[in-house]
């Protein structure tokens, strides 16, 4: 159960992202657009760099990726059916570079 401590931001933002869709908090999207773009950068970055791959390899082996495909899933459904599709533009984009960095991590980690 180690795993769902690495995890516990992804929960975190997962229940932010339904609180605002929910309510719809100005100050909360905004925040949760900013912070979906700066992780879009980190996660087109990691797909790029074979050292952090490496690291994203050995934490691989740790941590199931299921959950995470699971909070993605629901921050995209929630994200389309509140009409943020900026929001779940960027998420889906996420999701895609999360799943190839897993992938190409799994290749040079067992090349």
């Amino acid at each position: 159960m180690n795993w769902l401590k690495s995890i516990l931001l992804d929960i975190v933002v997962t229940a932010l992202i339904l609180l605002g869709v929910i309510f719809q908090i100005y100050w909360l999207k905004v925040i949760i657009l900013v912070y979906s773009a700066l992780i879009l950068v980190v996660r087109t970055a990691v797909l790029f760099n074979e050292d952090t791959l490496r690291s994203l390899f050995r934490r691989i082996r740790e941590t199931p990726s299921w959950p995470l495909h699971i909070l993605y899933g629901i921050n995209v459904v929630v994200l389309l059916a509140g009409s943020w599709y900026t929001v779940s533009l960027l998420w889906i984009l996420i999701w895609i570079f999360s799943a190839l960095s897993e992938r190409k991590a799994k290749q040079i980690g067992g090349a």
